[in-house]
C-alpha cells in the first residue's frame, strides 16, 4: 500500500471513500454514464455518481483502496488532468451499499 494510504486503527486501510469532481463539458453524457457504470460495476465500487454534459463529473464513491486507485487512473487517462481526488479511509462495514449512476443533463 501506497505511504499515501489511509490508516484506520492502526492498521493500513484495505477500504476508502473517494470523493472527486470534474468540470468541463462532456460531449456525449449518455455515453459517458455507460462507460462510467460500467467500470464501476467491474472495479466493485459503490456510492453515487452525477455525469452532466455541461457541468463534468461528481462522484463519492467506496469500495477496495486498490479497486479506486485503478478508477481515478482509468479516468484520468479518459479525460485528462485537473481533476480534484479525495481520499479516506473506511471499514467494511461503511462501505455504500449500492452504486448509482446518472445521467443530470
Amino acid at each position: 500500500m501506497s505511504a499515501a494510504a489511509a490508516v484506520l486503527g492502526g492498521e493500513a486501510s484495505e477500504f476508502a471513500v473517494l470523493l472527486f469532481y470534474r468540470v468541463a463539458p462532456l460531449a456525449d453524457a449518455l455515453a459517458e454514464t455507460g462507460w462510467q457504470r460500467a467500470l464501476c460495476e467491474r472495479l466493485g465500487l459503490g456510492g453515487r455518481l452525477r455525469v452532466a454534459a455541461g457541468g463534468g463529473l461528481n462522484g463519492t464513491l467506496s469500495g477496495a483502496r486498490a479497486a479506486l486507485d485503478e478508477y481515478a487512473a482509468h479516468v484520468e487517462a479518459r479525460h485528462g488532468g485537473g481533476i480534484d481526488w479525495k481520499f479516506g479511509a473506511l471499514a467494511r462495514d461503511q462501505l455504500f451499499p449500492s452504486l448509482s449512476v446518472r445521467d443530470v443533463s
